[in-house]
C-alpha cells in the first residue's frame, strides 16, 4: 500500500475512503463473512484493494466485483489488484453504477447477489 499511496500522490489522485469508514466495513466483511460485495466507485483502489487483500485472507472465496465510470482510474486500479495479488479477488467494470448492464456485471461476477452493496461514488 505504501507504493500506492506514491503512485496515487504521484498522479493527484488522492480520495480515499476514512480510516473510520473502512474500519465498519471490515467489520461487516470479516465479521459476518461476507463473500459477496459490490462497490459503486471505486476511483484510484483504495477500498477496493483494501476489501481484496481482506477477502483473500479471509479464504472463503469471496470476490468484490468494483464499478467506476472512470476507464483510467479503473485500469490503475486494475494493475495495483494484479500487483498485490488479490485479482481473483477483485473484479472491475467500467461503467454507470445505476445502468442495468453493470447490474448484470455485478451478480454474474459474485454467482449470486450481493450480500454488501458499498455505495463509494460521487456519481
Amino acid at each position: 500500500m505504501r507504493k500506492w499511496y506514491a503512485a496515487t500522490a504521484k498522479r493527484n489522485a488522492i480520495g480515499e475512503i476514512n480510516v473510520p469508514a473502512m474500519c465498519m466495513i471490515q467489520a461487516l466483511i470479516m465479521g459476518g463473512g461476507l463473500r459477496r460485495i459490490v462497490q459503486l466507485g471505486h476511483h484510484y483502489g483504495y477500498s477496493a484493494l483494501l476489501i481484496g487483500f481482506w477477502l483473500k485472507n479471509m479464504g472463503q472465496g469471496g470476490r468484490l466485483a468494483s464499478i467506476d465510470i472512470d476507464p483510467d482510474a479503473t485500469a490503475f486500479t486494475g494493475e495495483w489488484a494484479r500487483r498485490g495479488g488479490i485479482s481473483d479477488q477483485v473484479v472491475l467494470h467500467v461503467g454507470d453504477s445505476a445502468a442495468e448492464e453493470s447490474y448484470d456485471f455485478a451478480i454474474q461476477a459474485l454467482d449470486g447477489p450481493p450480500e454488501l452493496i458499498l455505495l463509494d461514488s460521487s456519481h
